[in-house]
């Protein structure tokens, strides 16, 4: 059954201080408004299990009272399996955070079924990117088989070292809504001494290049060393290079990190889900980390029609001299992401990326060496200093 949501009373004290900031995130906070997205969260969990009954498909749109009829339906039968089953209920206690941006990438307001106002929990910095003054460099052979050599589109190689997969934009015949994956597990990585050179490592999913969700190591004067859950809204406007798979995007933008959520390298994120649906009128953006945790994001002045997605595995570097300089640090573990595939057609079905035609495979090495290697569905990288 689902959990009736928390409004903390200091959004309500809030409220009665401020009432005209505060009436949009009181409508965000309603109980229903919560459920809504819990009840979305679990019909996706039953929609990846392959014993899952066509009776799942849409029942999040159901009134409560019908959803959890329909879900003990579901969970009482013998075709979904038990650790489906372990899931659904650990979601129905999930606390939803909902997250809003405008369209200059600020975040306006942050609120938790469990605590109500939470905007003080997230720290921000800001990045700048430059557009590239280096040429084109040539791609780079390395006889290793596991090592990965330059390749694809090598937008971004200003900014850092990078796998990224990316779908083409998604039309009226094939929806790309998302990026979901058993397991993803955080590299170790020095993150204290790799921001004294303005370099930060970075797991991610990425919609078109307007929207990102994910994980960064980072450290501040006030946040401790560590892996925090990452949220990148760019501003609306148009630049002259980038991925931009056909739509605007900016050379800047504000990262926010929610500071209690913190991770350590070696950590494993259980139910990693990223994903949207092209019939949202504001491109919205569920993150599910953990079975725990759903971050709703909100990215108000964009659509969610046409949009590509993808997922990247990254060191980030502010201050390279040119796109071949190396990187100072690399990871000491793997990054891992197991059984990782793309969510297709509103999430009624998920792919391989192998399966995905006109898949962009793009890497750019910056000077420093990507291990890349596969076990089954398991995706295993390590970047290295040559």
């Amino acid at each position: 059954m689902l959990k009736v949501a928390k409004v903390a009373l200091s959004v309500l004290l809030l409220s009665a201080s401020i009432p005209s900031l505060m009436a949009n995130a009181q409508e965000n906070a309603t109980p229903n408004n919560y459920d809504q997205y819990i009840k979305e969260a679990i019909e996706q969990e039953i929609l990846l299990d392959k014993g899952a009954s066509s009776t799942a498909k849409g029942m999040s749109t159901l009134s409560n009272k019908e959803f959890d009829k329909t879900l003990d339906n579901i969970t009482e039968s013998s075709s979904i399996s038990q650790t489906t089953k372990e899931n659904i209920k650990k979601l129905e206690n999930a606390e939803v955070v909902l997250l809003d941006f405008d369209s200059d990438g600020e975040l306006i307001n942050a609120t938790s079924s469990d605590k109500g106002d939470i905007r003080s929990n997230f720290e921000t910095r800001e990045i700048t990117t430059t557009e590239s003054t280096y040429g084109t460099e040539p791609h780079e052979r390395i006889s290793t088989q596991s090592y990965l050599g330059n390749q694809g589109n090598t937008a971004g190689k200003e900014t850092g070292a990078f796998h990224r997969l990316q779908t083409p934009a998604s039309n009226t015949n094939k929806i790309y809504n998302g990026v979901v994956a058993d397991s993803v597990v955080l590299p170790t990585y020095n993150i204290t001494d790799a921001l004294k050179y303005s370099e930060a490592a970075y797991l991610y999913t990425g919609v078109d290049g307007v929207a990102e969700v994910g994980f960064e190591g980072i450290a501040s004067q006030f946040t401790p060393a560590g892996w925090y859950p990452m949220f990148h809204a760019k501003s609306n406007h148009t630049v002259d290079s980038g991925n931009t798979n056909g739509i605007p995007q900016p050379s800047s933008g504000k990262y926010y990190y929610d500071t209690t959520k913190k991770f350590y390298g070696g950590d494993k994120i259980n139910g990693y889900k990223v994903y949207y649906y092209s019939t949202d009128s504001t491109l919205t953006i569920r993150e599910q980390i953990n079975y725990s945790d759903i971050y709703v994001v909100r990215f108000n002045g964009l659509g969610s029609t046409g949009r590509s997605v993808k997922r990247l595995t990254a060191i980030a570097m502010g201050s390279a001299t040119s796109t071949t300089s190396p990187f100072h640090y690399g990871y000491t573990t793997p990054a891992i992401w197991n059984n990782m595939k793309f969510l297709t057609n509103n999430s009624s079905s998920s792919v391989y990326p192998s399966s995905v035609s006109g898949l962009s495979n793009d890497v750019w090495t910056h000077g420093g060496k990507i291990d890349y290697t596969t076990s089954g569905q398991s995706e295993r990288y390590v970047f290295s200093v040559n």
